[in-house]
């Protein structure tokens, strides 16, 4: 026991014995308390919190910067869904056009004005589309969506036509951003490869969308302060927000994450410098069916700001909760002997509030049964009486009464249930075990649960005192329903030991389940008060852990 523990038992003793502990302490003496031992311990105490307090700034800064990463990575992966749907609905528009002009020649591709409406009425579909082209297998532009006839533009320098020229494959190509030569804006290319009866190279179909689509997209996921990229795998970068503003449609040749040796290779979380010297945390993801990466970067120095500004205010504070503490240290210890007494009084009050409260269910429920059950039992005998000895009644009349006395039947089985769980009467008559066993066989056929009990032999030959078997009932009734209420579980187990048997031992209790745990132990409501408050009246303890395999509730109680 330390010298602070000593001095507060002595203070507790005194106040006991009904002498006058000082509750108040002049300068000269709060000066001699610092330079004695207790001041070296409130010293200590209060470096103890700056120490704390320090860590849990840390702790605090370090959160905040894990809470950004994971949102980051959460905006980039949605980024990511979005642009993949984009992708996904313009593979299908370039497969219809592909079916549509199966089997048609050239030249009624180019004299057709109805493939040009269909490609006009593609690129209306799709808000992101800006061109849909034919190109013949020499390359040239056979039909437009926004011409017709089209002009003849020879495109078969560009890279997606040698792809598909050049490639046995029948995919998707998309090619390196290019100026389209109508619209005049820098648009992403997207094409696919059309094959001739013989399934030689017969041409290509080809779609553009802008690059100021994805720069919208780009500005919609990330704050002022953020930077963006969509980029090709191997880091090409095709566009980047925010845009460069003496020429938003030019190519980004560098970007603020492409520093040099700063930008990782692979997806993932990160936290680097850019090219600038901004500490940022980055998210990198790449596209599952496409050959392209998204990354937004936040910038550190503003996820902190919020945690600059109220370390300032804490640090104020804690310097006069510093003072304030070494002034009130030594006033809180004759408090401490009061708090005491007064948490006794509380107990003292809490069981007997409880012991009122059981003493109130044990009549309401004698007097359920034994008054209100018979009677409805009286009017249901009538009943029967009623239609045994009018048989002449008519059909409906008949059915009104069978209908009258089912309810009465009903109603008489739920008041006897309800009876019980105000308070069984088998615990007065047979004893815990038996009790439990009527409890947890009524629980299973309401609820559903399977309920595996076991309880130690002896219970029933040396019964504990009856307010501990009170509680220890009490306690299994209330975790059986929030097992119900909040668990999820499909089975249960309960398990009550005496170890060392006999009237002086302790009760080992545990009720476990096998639901998704407990989300909130604020979710039960009072019960978990209400068991704890019954175990600490009678010395016991109350236990709650939780996890994803399900929940358990250890309780002990001297028996």
């Amino acid at each position: 026991m330390t010298a602070v523990q000593s001095s507060l038992t002595r203070t507790s003793d005194t106040a006991l014995a009904g002498g006058k502990p000082r509750s108040s302490y002049s300068i000269p003496s709060l000066r001699r308390l610092y330079l004695s031992r207790y001041g070296l311990l409130l010293l200590a105490g209060a470096l103890l919190v700056v120490a704390v307090f320090l860590l849990a700034a840390w702790q605090s800064r370090t959160r905040m910067l894990d809470a950004a990463a994971v949102e980051v990575a959460q905006r980039t992966a949605l980024l990511e869904a979005h642009m993949s749907k984009v992708f996904e609905s313009n593979e299908l528009v370039l497969g219809d056009i592909v079916r549509r002009v199966e089997g048609m020649s050239w030249g009624e591709i180019r004299d057709s004005p109805d493939i040009s409406t269909m490609l006009s009425e593609r690129e209306a579909d799709m808000r992101d589309i800006v061109d849909v082209e034919l190109l013949s297998p020499d390359g040239n532009v056979v039909s437009h969506s926004n011409r017709f006839p089209s002009s003849t533009v020879d495109e078969s320098d560009l890279d997606y036509f040698r792809f598909h020229r050049d490639s046995a494959d029948d995919v998707t190509y998309l090619g390196e951003p290019v100026i389209s030569h109508l619209s005049k804006v820098r648009s992403m290319t997207m094409s696919r490869k059309l094959r001739g009866p013989d399934g030689s190279f017969n041409g290509v179909v080809l779609l553009t969308i802008p690059v100021t689509y994805f720069s919208e997209l780009l500005d919609s996921a990330m704050s002022k302060s953020d930077v963006a990229v969509l980029s090709r795998n191997d880091g090409t970068v095709i566009v980047a927000a925010p845009a460069p503003v003496a020429d938003p449609d030019a190519p980004p040749q560098a970007h603020a994450l492409f520093r040099a040796g700063a930008f990782p290779a692979s997806p993932g979380s990160y936290r680097l410098l850019d090219s600038s010297g901004v500490a940022r945390t980055v998210a990198l993801r790449n596209f599952a069916s496409y050959p392209l990466a998204v990354a937004i970067g936040v910038d550190e120095s503003k996820v902190l700001e919020p945690w600059r500004s109220s370390n300032v205010l804490y640090v104020s504070i804690l310097g006069l909760a510093v003072t304030a503490f070494l002034v009130s240290a030594s006033i809180a210890r004759s408090r401490a002997v009061s708090l005491t007494e007064s948490n006794v009084a509380l107990r003292e009050t809490t069981s007997r509030l409880l012991l009122s409260q059981d003493s109130e269910r044990r009549k309401i429920a004698r007097d359920l049964h034994d008054s209100t059950a018979q009677n409805l039992l009286g009017a249901n005998v009538e009943i029967e009486i009623a239609l045994r000895r009018n048989p002449a009644l008519n059909a409906e009349a008949r059915a009104a009464l069978e209908r009258c006395a089912a309810l009465i039947s009903r109603s008489e089985q739920e008041l006897r249930t309800l009876s019980y769980l105000l308070h069984p009467p088998m615990l007065d008559e047979s004893g815990l075990p038996n009790a439990l066993e009527l409890l947890v066989s009524g629980f299973e056929k309401r609820c559903g649960i399977e309920v595996e009990l076991r309880v130690a032999p002896q219970l029933a030959i040396v019964r504990p005192s009856r307010h501990v078997e009170l509680a220890v009932f009490r306690v299994v009734q209330e975790a059986l329903s929030n097992i119900h209420r909040h668990s999820d579980a499909t089975t249960a187990r309960i398990r009550l030991v005496n170890p060392r048997g006999g009237s002086h031992s302790v009760l080992f209790l545990t009720v476990s389940d096998n639901g998704g745990g407990m989300i909130d132990a604020a979710a039960v409501g009072v019960g978990l008060a209400s068991m704890r408050g019954r175990l600490q009246a009678l010395g016991g303890t109350l236990e709650i852990t939780s996890g994803a395999k399900g929940t358990t509730v250890t309780a002990t109680v001297p028996g």
